[in-house]
């Protein structure tokens, strides 16, 4: 669903949400900065009991607070919740009910938020094009669904690093960031140190997508990811130079979870995951690296196994065009159809890659694993162990030299 959809959907329950008030004779009045959301916020019940929380300051246009062409700050800094839907499309400059002139809006001091409900945030400042500050310096739960999905998109005057130190080990709302920060290009890093798991189905995804001046990420205890499309392309087309603050990654388990993670980052010299083992979700690694132009190097020392993952790394390194060598020194299970697909199509300076761990043993039923993997390459030089000619040196991916052409294969490993 397109994002003017959306709000046009959210749109429609405040509005109902706002007739409900206006039946019962409700009247509120009109105040710009909150200085304790409980205050500001109302829960209208539904005929079966549940309720929509909306903002409690609305005029009787249905706008939150006089529109001022002014710059003002919206503090809740007393606030420890922020309850479902209750700040949801509260500022955005899209067309949405609540409309508080969010061209306006500098600062969103939300600072001893801990917990967020259902869609709390969902669009609350899409296109704040002056917003230069957000405080959410001891937000902790990260298990509500579309908190923050889209909520600070296109805010290029957001400036320095978003910190998230604060957030809990596991990450597990669907959405919970989806888009959350994307084409906020004043942005230069990100820190989310304390989260061990990520198995949120899109906690993450496009979540830093096209800020172009983000430099510097941190994520230091992060261990595991297994959420559909948990980071899926998280960091795509940023000014990262290297993957290597993911440095406690072990397991990746998700289908698509890191699909076109750092996609399009052409300043990226470094493709490191230096603790990765495992890799079984479809499609988890795909893409990750496609694109990274600058691309030199890559650093996957442990990665032992693409297990039952269809197409677990299918154009991963995909166009990295100053790639010349690639080396998979602990990679000795590879059982999924397609798994390495494409793997470097039109990486055009590539010259080597090897295998040293394959063995008979390494591919279970399938016959595919290096389908295309050089198309669009030339004169690559591809080394296996001597001990696995038998077992796939007949295979027609290996005799069609893997869709490359003067592709030399040799089993001298």
């Amino acid at each position: 669903m397109s994002i003017a959809s959306q709000l046009t959907a959210l749109e429609g329950n405040i509005s109902n949400a706002y007739d409900m008030v206006a039946q019962r004779g409700g009247t509120v009045p009109a105040r710009k900065n909150m200085e304790n959301l409980d205050d500001a916020i109302a829960t209208i019940p539904s005929g079966g009991g549940g309720g929509i929380v909306v903002p409690k300051e609305v005029n009787q246009n249905g706008e939150l607070g006089p529109k001022t062409s002014a710059p003002y700050t919206f503090s809740a800094s007393t606030a420890t919740w922020i309850p479902m839907y209750s700040l949801a499309a509260a500022f955005s400059n899209y067309k949405s009910v609540i409309d508080y002139s969010g061209g306006s809006i500098t600062e969103l001091d939300l600072r001893n938020v801990e917990r967020v409900g259902d869609y709390a945030l969902r669009y609350a400042c899409v296109g704040c094009h002056n917003l230069t500050t957000i405080r959410l310096d001891k937000l902790k739960y990260g298990n509500a669904a579309y908190a923050f999905e889209y909520a600070f998109m296109d805010c290029p005057g957001l400036i320095g690093t978003i910190n998230l130190d604060a957030l809990d080990t596991s990450a597990t709302g669907a959405g919970f960031f989806n888009y959350a920060f994307s084409s906020c290009t004043g942005l230069t890093g990100m820190s989310m140190n304390n989260i061990a798991t990520i198995s949120g189905q899109s906690w993450m995804r496009w979540m830093f997508y096209k800020c172009s001046n983000l430099a510097s990420a941190s994520m230091d205890n992060l261990t595991t990811i297994s959420g559909t499309d948990a980071l899926s392309c998280a960091f795509r087309e940023t000014k990262l130079t290297t993957s290597g603050f993911l440095k406690k990654l072990t397991t990746v388990s998700g289908s698509g979870a890191c699909n076109c993670l750092f996609s399009g980052c052409t300043s990226l010299t470094t493709a490191s995951l230096p603790k990765l083992t495992t890799v079984s979700g479809s499609s988890a690694l795909g893409n990750i690296f496609s694109g990274c132009t600058a691309l030199t190097t890559v650093d996957l020392p442990l990665l032992s196994s693409l297990s039952t993952a269809s197409q677990a790394m299918e154009r991963s390194f995909q166009e990295c065009t100053s790639l010349t060598t690639a080396s998979f020194p602990a990679l000795a299970t590879v059982k999924g159809q397609y798994a390495l697909r494409r793997l470097f199509r039109n990486c055009t300076s590539l010259t080597t890659v090897s295998f040293p761990a394959l063995t008979t043993a390494s591919f279970g039923s399938y016959t595919n694993t290096f389908n295309a993997m050089l198309e669009g390459c030339s004169g690559v030089t591809v080394h296996f162990p001597a001990a696995i000619q038998s077992k796939i040196g007949g295979w027609t991916d290996v005799t069609n030299g893997f869709g490359g052409t003067n592709t030399t294969v040799l089993f001298d490993l």
